[in-house]
């Protein structure tokens, strides 16, 4: 059905990468090709568990894939506002 907004998803997803990886408790952010995210948090970071618990608290909703590692993916309800969002609450845990 939304097949055009796509590549809003896409472009959104990878400006949410770009700055995920400035996060000194991220090891590395996967390539991006789509609307998902990957990444990896550094040993000495807080576990996914973690992170995801304190997303839902922010109303933010993400998934664990492994003790360090979490996905986002963006779609047709996550705008730039909520990308905002998301960041925000991220780097409250994942800098120094």
């Amino acid at each position: 059905n939304h097949i055009d907004r796509l590549a809003d998803d896409h472009k959104l997803a990878t400006m949410i990468g770009k700055e995920i990886e400035q996060f000194e408790l991220v090891r590395k952010v996967l390539p991006i090709q789509t609307n998902i995210i990957i990444f990896d948090l550094k040993a000495n970071g807080p576990s996914a568990e973690k992170i995801i618990s304190v997303l839902q608290k922010d109303g933010i909703v993400v998934g664990a894939f492994g003790e360090k590692r979490i996905r986002i993916v963006t779609h047709m309800g996550v705008n730039s506002l909520a990308a905002e969002a998301l960041l925000d609450s991220l780097q409250k845990h994942l800098r120094k």
